[in-house]
């Protein structure tokens, strides 16, 4: 279990009487109130330098260019005023956005243009107001496995520079494929710092939920840009880009994480609403067809309910019996394949697409073994061509890679569990338990997919991991012993009154 803090006087005095550590926009100390014409002065700053990047081509140079530049300058200017703001819009922007192609740059996306703007604008807010940055136990192991990346890269180019024929031979591509799992942690730590106190972090979750079902509802209506192949009848894709089994990795993540918050919350309407959330978000994971998501989901469920909720088995039985039924013929057929991967449960062969994988990580493996320690280099591979996480790793990274990567892993498992077992309040304990069971599911997911390595998966695990990071660092505080409930006074009182007395 996490160490507990003990009570400082002082603790009261640096966040104020409202549990506030400073707050961007409604700071609660005197230093960190903004003034105006520093304010004012940032932000010139920003606005010439997103300018100066944008006109020299460091960020992109294409047709788009305008649209990046305007959103880059409206989230520097929207987080300069209020970061939570920004990390709202960011949000909705990573279940909406299309992956497009600029300059050359491959997978790049609405909210990488916005993320510039919001991360620029925290750090000058950060400069301001002196504010020390959270702790985290996922520091080391993250830094760690960041820093292992480029060492891996440059070890590969040297070494092997025909790695694989479908590698990269241009160290730029690799450099963008590193810059951009190095944008997911930024992410994360900015969420982390982002929060000042729990009620933010309700705020968020809140918005959290709202961003899953939306984008889930411009999926189930087609307005998201978003495509159906002919494969397995009419499967549904993500934007463009974007496969369905990422599609359905996005939305395991919002599946969990919004039924087991209706779990918790007291009975009423916030409770209807969130159930109709979760049944929008099955019905389009339905509908992309995906046997790894629906898996992962089910393999999601499965832990809570030993981990945690009990409940949550019975409701995995039910799923179980009455999905099959009530299923169209072709998705009905399509899910059943799945069992046909596991010895002895089907007599039919494989389906082809899973001996593909298979190859394909057999192939990549046996390439691996000439560089068993640090790989043959991190960012080398397309994210299509091996469909699975830890073969990836240990193929890019190596045997040393793969165990600062598995040790990073247990490490947010850990985290994510302690800051559930000490949480009491119901809509953010619902939070912490559905968040684990979406990270669980995402690992299994991740067998299959490089979940772990994809935007539209990445990006929404990072932004509850910060949530749940700043919930680990400020648990609720804790109830002392000798305090009573009212129930427990009347009944104390009611036993004394009711106590004979002596003779």
């Amino acid at each position: 279990m996490p160490e507990h803090r003990p009570h400082d006087p002082r603790d009261a005095a640096r966040r104020g009487e409202d549990g506030s550590y400073g707050s961007y926009g409604e700071a609660s100390s005197s230093h960190a109130r903004s003034n105006p014409g520093s304010i004012a002065i940032l932000f010139c700053i920003g606005v010439v330098s997103i300018f100066t990047l944008f006109a020299s081509g460091l960020l992109l140079y294409s047709e788009k260019r305008l649209i990046g530049l305007l959103v880059g300058f409206f989230a520097y200017a929207t987080t300069l005023h209020n970061l939570r703001l920004g990390l709202m819009l960011t949000m909705f922007v990573i279940g909406l956005s299309p992956e497009m192609g600029v300059a050359g740059a491959e997978s790049l996306r609405l909210e990488d243009f916005l993320f510039p703007g919001i991360l620029l604008a925290w750090l000058c807010r950060s400069i301001l107001q002196g504010r020390r940055f959270e702790p985290t136990p996922l520091k080391m192991p993250i830094l760690l496995f960041l820093m292992l990346q480029p060492i891996s890269m440059l070890h590969g180019f040297i070494y092997w520079p025909d790695y694989h024929p479908y590698s990269t031979s241009l160290v730029k591509d690799a450099v963008f494929t590193i810059l951009k799992v190095t944008q997911y942690y930024l992410l994360f730590f900015l969420v982390l710092n982002a929060m000042d106190r729990r009620l933010h972090v309700r705020q968020m979750v809140i918005a959290f939920v709202a961003a899953g079902t939306l984008s889930a509802l411009l999926l189930a209506t087609g307005i998201g840009g978003v495509t159906r192949t002919a494969q397995a009848g009419s499967r549904l894709s993500g934007p463009e880009g974007e496969g369905a089994n990422i599609l359905g990795g996005y939305l395991i993540i919002h599946i969990l994480v919004t039924a087991i918050t209706a779990f918790h919350v007291p009975r009423g309407r916030g409770r209807l609403i969130l159930v109709g959330c979760v049944a929008l978000q099955g019905y389009v994971l339905l509908e992309t067809l995906s046997r790894g998501a629906l898996t992962a989901l089910l393999g999601g469920l499965v832990a809570i309910g030993i981990m945690r909720q009990r409940a949550v088995i019975a409701a995995v039985v039910v799923l179980m019996i009455f999905l099959p039924i009530y299923l169209p013929e072709d998705m009905a057929e399509r899910f059943a394949t799945t069992l046909d991967i596991l010895p002895g449960m089907s007599e039919r062969a494989p389906p082809s697409s899973w001996l593909a994988k298979v190859h394909a990580w057999q192939n990549l493996l046996k390439r691996a073994e000439s560089a068993p320690f640090l790989g043959r280099g991190a960012g080398r591979l397309p994210r299509s061509f091996v469909d699975s996480e830890y073969v990836k790793v240990i193929g890019e990274m190596g045997a040393i890679g793969f165990a600062v990567f598995v040790w990073m892993l247990v490490r947010i498992f850990r985290m994510i569990s302690d800051a559930h077992m000490r949480e009491r309040d119901p809509v953010l304990r619902g939070f912490l338990l559905g968040f684990l069971g979406a990270y669980i599911a995402l690992l299994i997911h991740a067998a299959a997919a490089t979940s772990l390595t994809t935007v539209r998966t990445m990006e929404p695990l990072m932004f509850g991991l910060g949530l749940a990071a700043y919930l680990y660092n400020h648990p609720p505080a804790p109830v002392p012993r000798h305090a009573k409930s009212r129930r427990e006074e009347s009944r104390s009182d009611g036993r004394a009154m009711a106590a004979p007395t002596g003779a």
